[in-house]
């Protein structure tokens, strides 16, 4: 009887790409790695000095170079190209025109050799690259994911363990959203053992600032990359657990970047949330419960549409290295989502909704933006309303 080898191919052998291979074989993940890169004599090395250390890890593995033909039979390849230099500014958002170019460069290659596969995705943007792929590789919906907030929530749990002296399995947390600046910390939906936060801040260990280790867990990447211009280990554990759990059919809850068809109230985005990863993916169905009650939702399939759009008819410099606002007046890139898992109202109705989105976007009804004492609304004592300016 043939015993299929786990084989898993890794574009782009960078630092991220060469330590989620040797990840792979000190975990125990895959049988056989195939390494792939525009530089030939990089993945000469990295084959090499990766088989130099097969001897010490807890299985045989073999490490091979590859062209993107020959990655044909893997059962997952990780993304890793990039350049992480052109994010020096701060922003992941700096790698996508580099970004976009080599994923829509090779990912056909792929594809044209015969891939059937799960494709893993850690280059940044993070959301937006694994938004490519789907889109370049035409797999099923599930079979391309990000990293996304993977190791965002990484981040957290170590701020979280830290303050209170708990090992990181012993609660739940995780980072939402984009892998960027935006990305938010859930709180109601942290944990401990089923215990909610909000019944443990009795004891002053579980008494966070907020908003200081929201920003720091958002931060931690550039703090690694400021003294070593990289992060490695941390994403290259991320990118191997998203593998291992994959060819191990986990089906276990990861947060990371997964595709949103009607989720959250977006759809044709990909997005850091938590969601069931086993060996289909991103699991049918593998959504964890939408734990909001009604939030006005950013068009992100409709403003990626159109980054994408630009970078590939050449007009990049259209966009490049500014800040735009998009609006109602500009086209549905805001609104409330309006599927019926997520309409939570019960007076207000989907046609008054929609009639009163039509007002404001054509200019009927003016909202006022100002935050001024004056134009606050009056709450009950019950109700409880942090302002964020």
């Amino acid at each position: 009887m043939a015993i299929k080898k786990r084989m898993v191919g890794i574009v782009g052998v960078g630092h991220v790409g060469a330590h989620v291979a040797f990840n792979l074989g000190m975990m125990g993940i895959a049988d056989e790695v195939l390494l792939c890169d525009l530089k030939e004599s990089k993945v000469t090395s990295e084959v090499q000095d990766l088989n130099d250390a097969v001897m010490y890890m807890p299985n045989h593995v073999v490490y091979k170079a590859s062209d993107y033909a020959g990655l044909k039979d893997c059962d997952v390849i990780v993304n890793a190209v990039g350049d992480i230099t052109l994010c020096a500014s701060g922003s992941r958002d700096g790698e996508l025109e580099n970004s976009v170019k080599q994923v829509a460069d090779y990912v056909p290659k792929v594809m044209a050799g015969g891939f059937h596969g799960l494709f893993v995705s850690i280059t940044n943007p993070c959301d937006v690259v694994a938004n490519l792929i789907a889109r370049k590789s035409g797999l099923p919906k599930g079979h391309v994911m990000g990293t996304g907030t993977l190791l965002d929530s990484s981040r957290l749990i170590h701020a979280i363990s830290g303050q209170t002296g708990l090992d990181s399995r012993g609660f739940t947390a995780f980072m939402l959203g984009e892998h960027g600046n935006s990305q938010i910390v859930p709180w109601s939906q942290i944990t401990f053992y089923g215990k909610p936060l909000s019944e443990m801040e009795s004891d002053p260990k579980f008494r966070f600032d907020k908003e200081e280790v929201q920003e720091r867990t958002i931060k931690g990447g550039w703090v690694t990359y400021s003294g070593k211009q990289c992060t490695e280990y941390g994403i290259a554990s991320a990118g191997a657990t998203l593998v291992r759990t994959i060819l191990h059919d986990e089906k276990r809850i990861l947060p990371c970047s997964a595709p949103l068809d009607g989720e959250y109230g977006e759809s044709g985005i990909f997005c850091g949330v938590p969601a069931v990863i086993g060996a289909n993916g991103v699991e049918k169905d593998g959504y964890a419960y939408n734990p909001f009650i009604t939030s006005a939702m950013k068009g992100l399939s409709e403003s990626v549409s159109t980054a994408l759009g630009d970078i590939e008819a050449g007009e990049w410099s259209n966009i490049a290295a500014t800040n735009g606002n998009f609006g109602l007046e500009d086209g549905d890139y805001v609104g409330l989502p309006t599927a019926d898992d997520s309409w939570n109202f019960k007076t207000f109705t989907k046609d008054e909704y929609e009639a009163l989105k039509s007002k404001i976007a054509s200019g009927e009804l003016v909202v006022d933006n100002s935050s001024d004492d004056a134009t606050k609304p009056t709450v009950s004592e019950f109700t409880k309303v942090n302002y964020i300016q």
